[in-house]
């Protein structure tokens, strides 16, 4: 559209660092220009524009609103009070801690004393259920900090644990299957078993009777715990399922296994399970957990990156950075706008009621 201005010079060329005089095409009228190189130019245009990138993401993604790096264990499971003013986490090395809303205070609560390979807390905050070394289950009572049962291994290592929605029953599993647990008073519950080896994962549906059951072998079944039903069983993933969880809707479950790094969620309303989206974690997951309303879910993974998912579209709305190690343990507050991220020595506490950056 425009003609490059024509330099007019003496005999001698003085050069790109001095001034010349130089005449527009329109006219002839004559105009003072300092020639400047395109790279120069170029370099300038990308600093501007990746500053004002930088700026308007740095707005939109949230950042830890407090950390805390005072422990050197790795916890195993956390949960948040149903006021959110208070942290309960239980840690590997057998210690069960708290921590204010704001990661300021931390008080030790009890000591389990073994190591602990498995922990779980009950929906509500009320209950808390950990596996040691030896494949004993012990139930803790968390007003009083007071353990209320110790259930044996009747064959090898105790493994995977779920508590009901309501945090009646407490479902454990070792070598000879699944057993269920009343938690009100703490005995064997009477109804029917589960005779089935090698599981290692287990979550309750809301109807408090409906159990997902992993296993090794990478399938899943459905089992209603009343009247002891087996429902066909399904391929979910190809190695062992380590973690399982159903939405509040039920007819969505998500799992995950321990080598792949793509949490799945199915339709369990069909007999064999229907895929309905899977979740690339980039890297081996560890924990997952959905937001209040399961339109969220959130994963760890080993390199230590916490990513939510929107449940409907299958997009990554956040990457979060929660520690140096791999995140074992998550959380949501009660509205969703809070997640508790723990991992080796490390919690880490967000607020996501923040815009989501641009796509554009």
């Amino acid at each position: 559209m425009f003609s490059r201005p024509r330099r007019t010079v003496g005999p001698r060329d003085p050069g790109p660092e001095k001034e010349v005089e130089a005449h527009d095409d329109w006219g002839g009228v004559p105009c003072r220009v300092r020639v400047i190189t395109r790279g120069l130019a170029l370099m300038l245009t990308l600093m501007l524009v990746g500053l004002a990138g930088q700026s308007r993401s740095s707005l939109s993604v949230p950042a830890a609103i407090a950390t805390y790096d005072g422990f050197s264990s790795c916890v195993r499971a956390l949960v948040l009070s149903a006021d959110d003013r208070t942290i309960y986490g239980c840690n590997a090395d057998g210690t069960y801690t708290t921590w204010d809303s704001r990661l300021s205070r931390a008080r030790v609560c009890a000591s389990q004393g073994p190591y602990i390979v498995r922990a779980l807390f009950a929906h509500d905050g009320s209950k808390l259920a950990v596996v040691d070394t030896a494949g004993v289950v012990s139930l803790w009572e968390l007003v009083q900090w007071r353990r209320l049962v110790e259930i044996p291994s009747r064959g090898g290592m105790a493994k995977p644990l779920a508590f009901s929605r309501d945090c009646t029953t407490l479902a454990t599993a070792d070598d000879l299957g699944v057993r269920l647990w009343d938690v009100t008073k703490a005995t064997p519950s009477v109804g029917p078993e589960l005779d089935l080896d090698g599981v290692t994962s287990l979550a309750f549906a809301s109807d408090g009777r409906t159990l997902a059951v992993g296993t090794v072998d990478g399938t899943v079944r459905l089992w209603d715990s009343a009247q002891g039903r087996q429902f066909p069983r399904f391929r979910a993933h190809g190695s062992e399922v380590i973690s399982l969880a159903f939405a509040e809707a039920d007819r969505m479950l998500a799992s995950c296994s321990h080598n792949e790094r793509m949490v799945r969620l199915w339709d369990v309303d069909v007999d064999a399970g229907r895929l309905l989206k899977e979740f690339d974690g980039r890297s081996a997951i560890q924990a997952f957990a959905f937001a209040p309303g399961s339109r969220e879910l959130a994963t760890a993974g080993f390199d230590g990156a916490v990513r939510l998912w929107d449940v409907a579209t299958g997009d990554s709305r956040w990457d979060l950075s929660a520690g140096d190690g791999p995140v074992t343990a998550l959380d949501f507050s009660a509205d969703g706008a809070t997640l508790v991220c723990g991992s080796i020595g490390a919690l880490r506490l967000y607020r996501l009621d923040v815009s989501p950056p641009s796509t554009d």
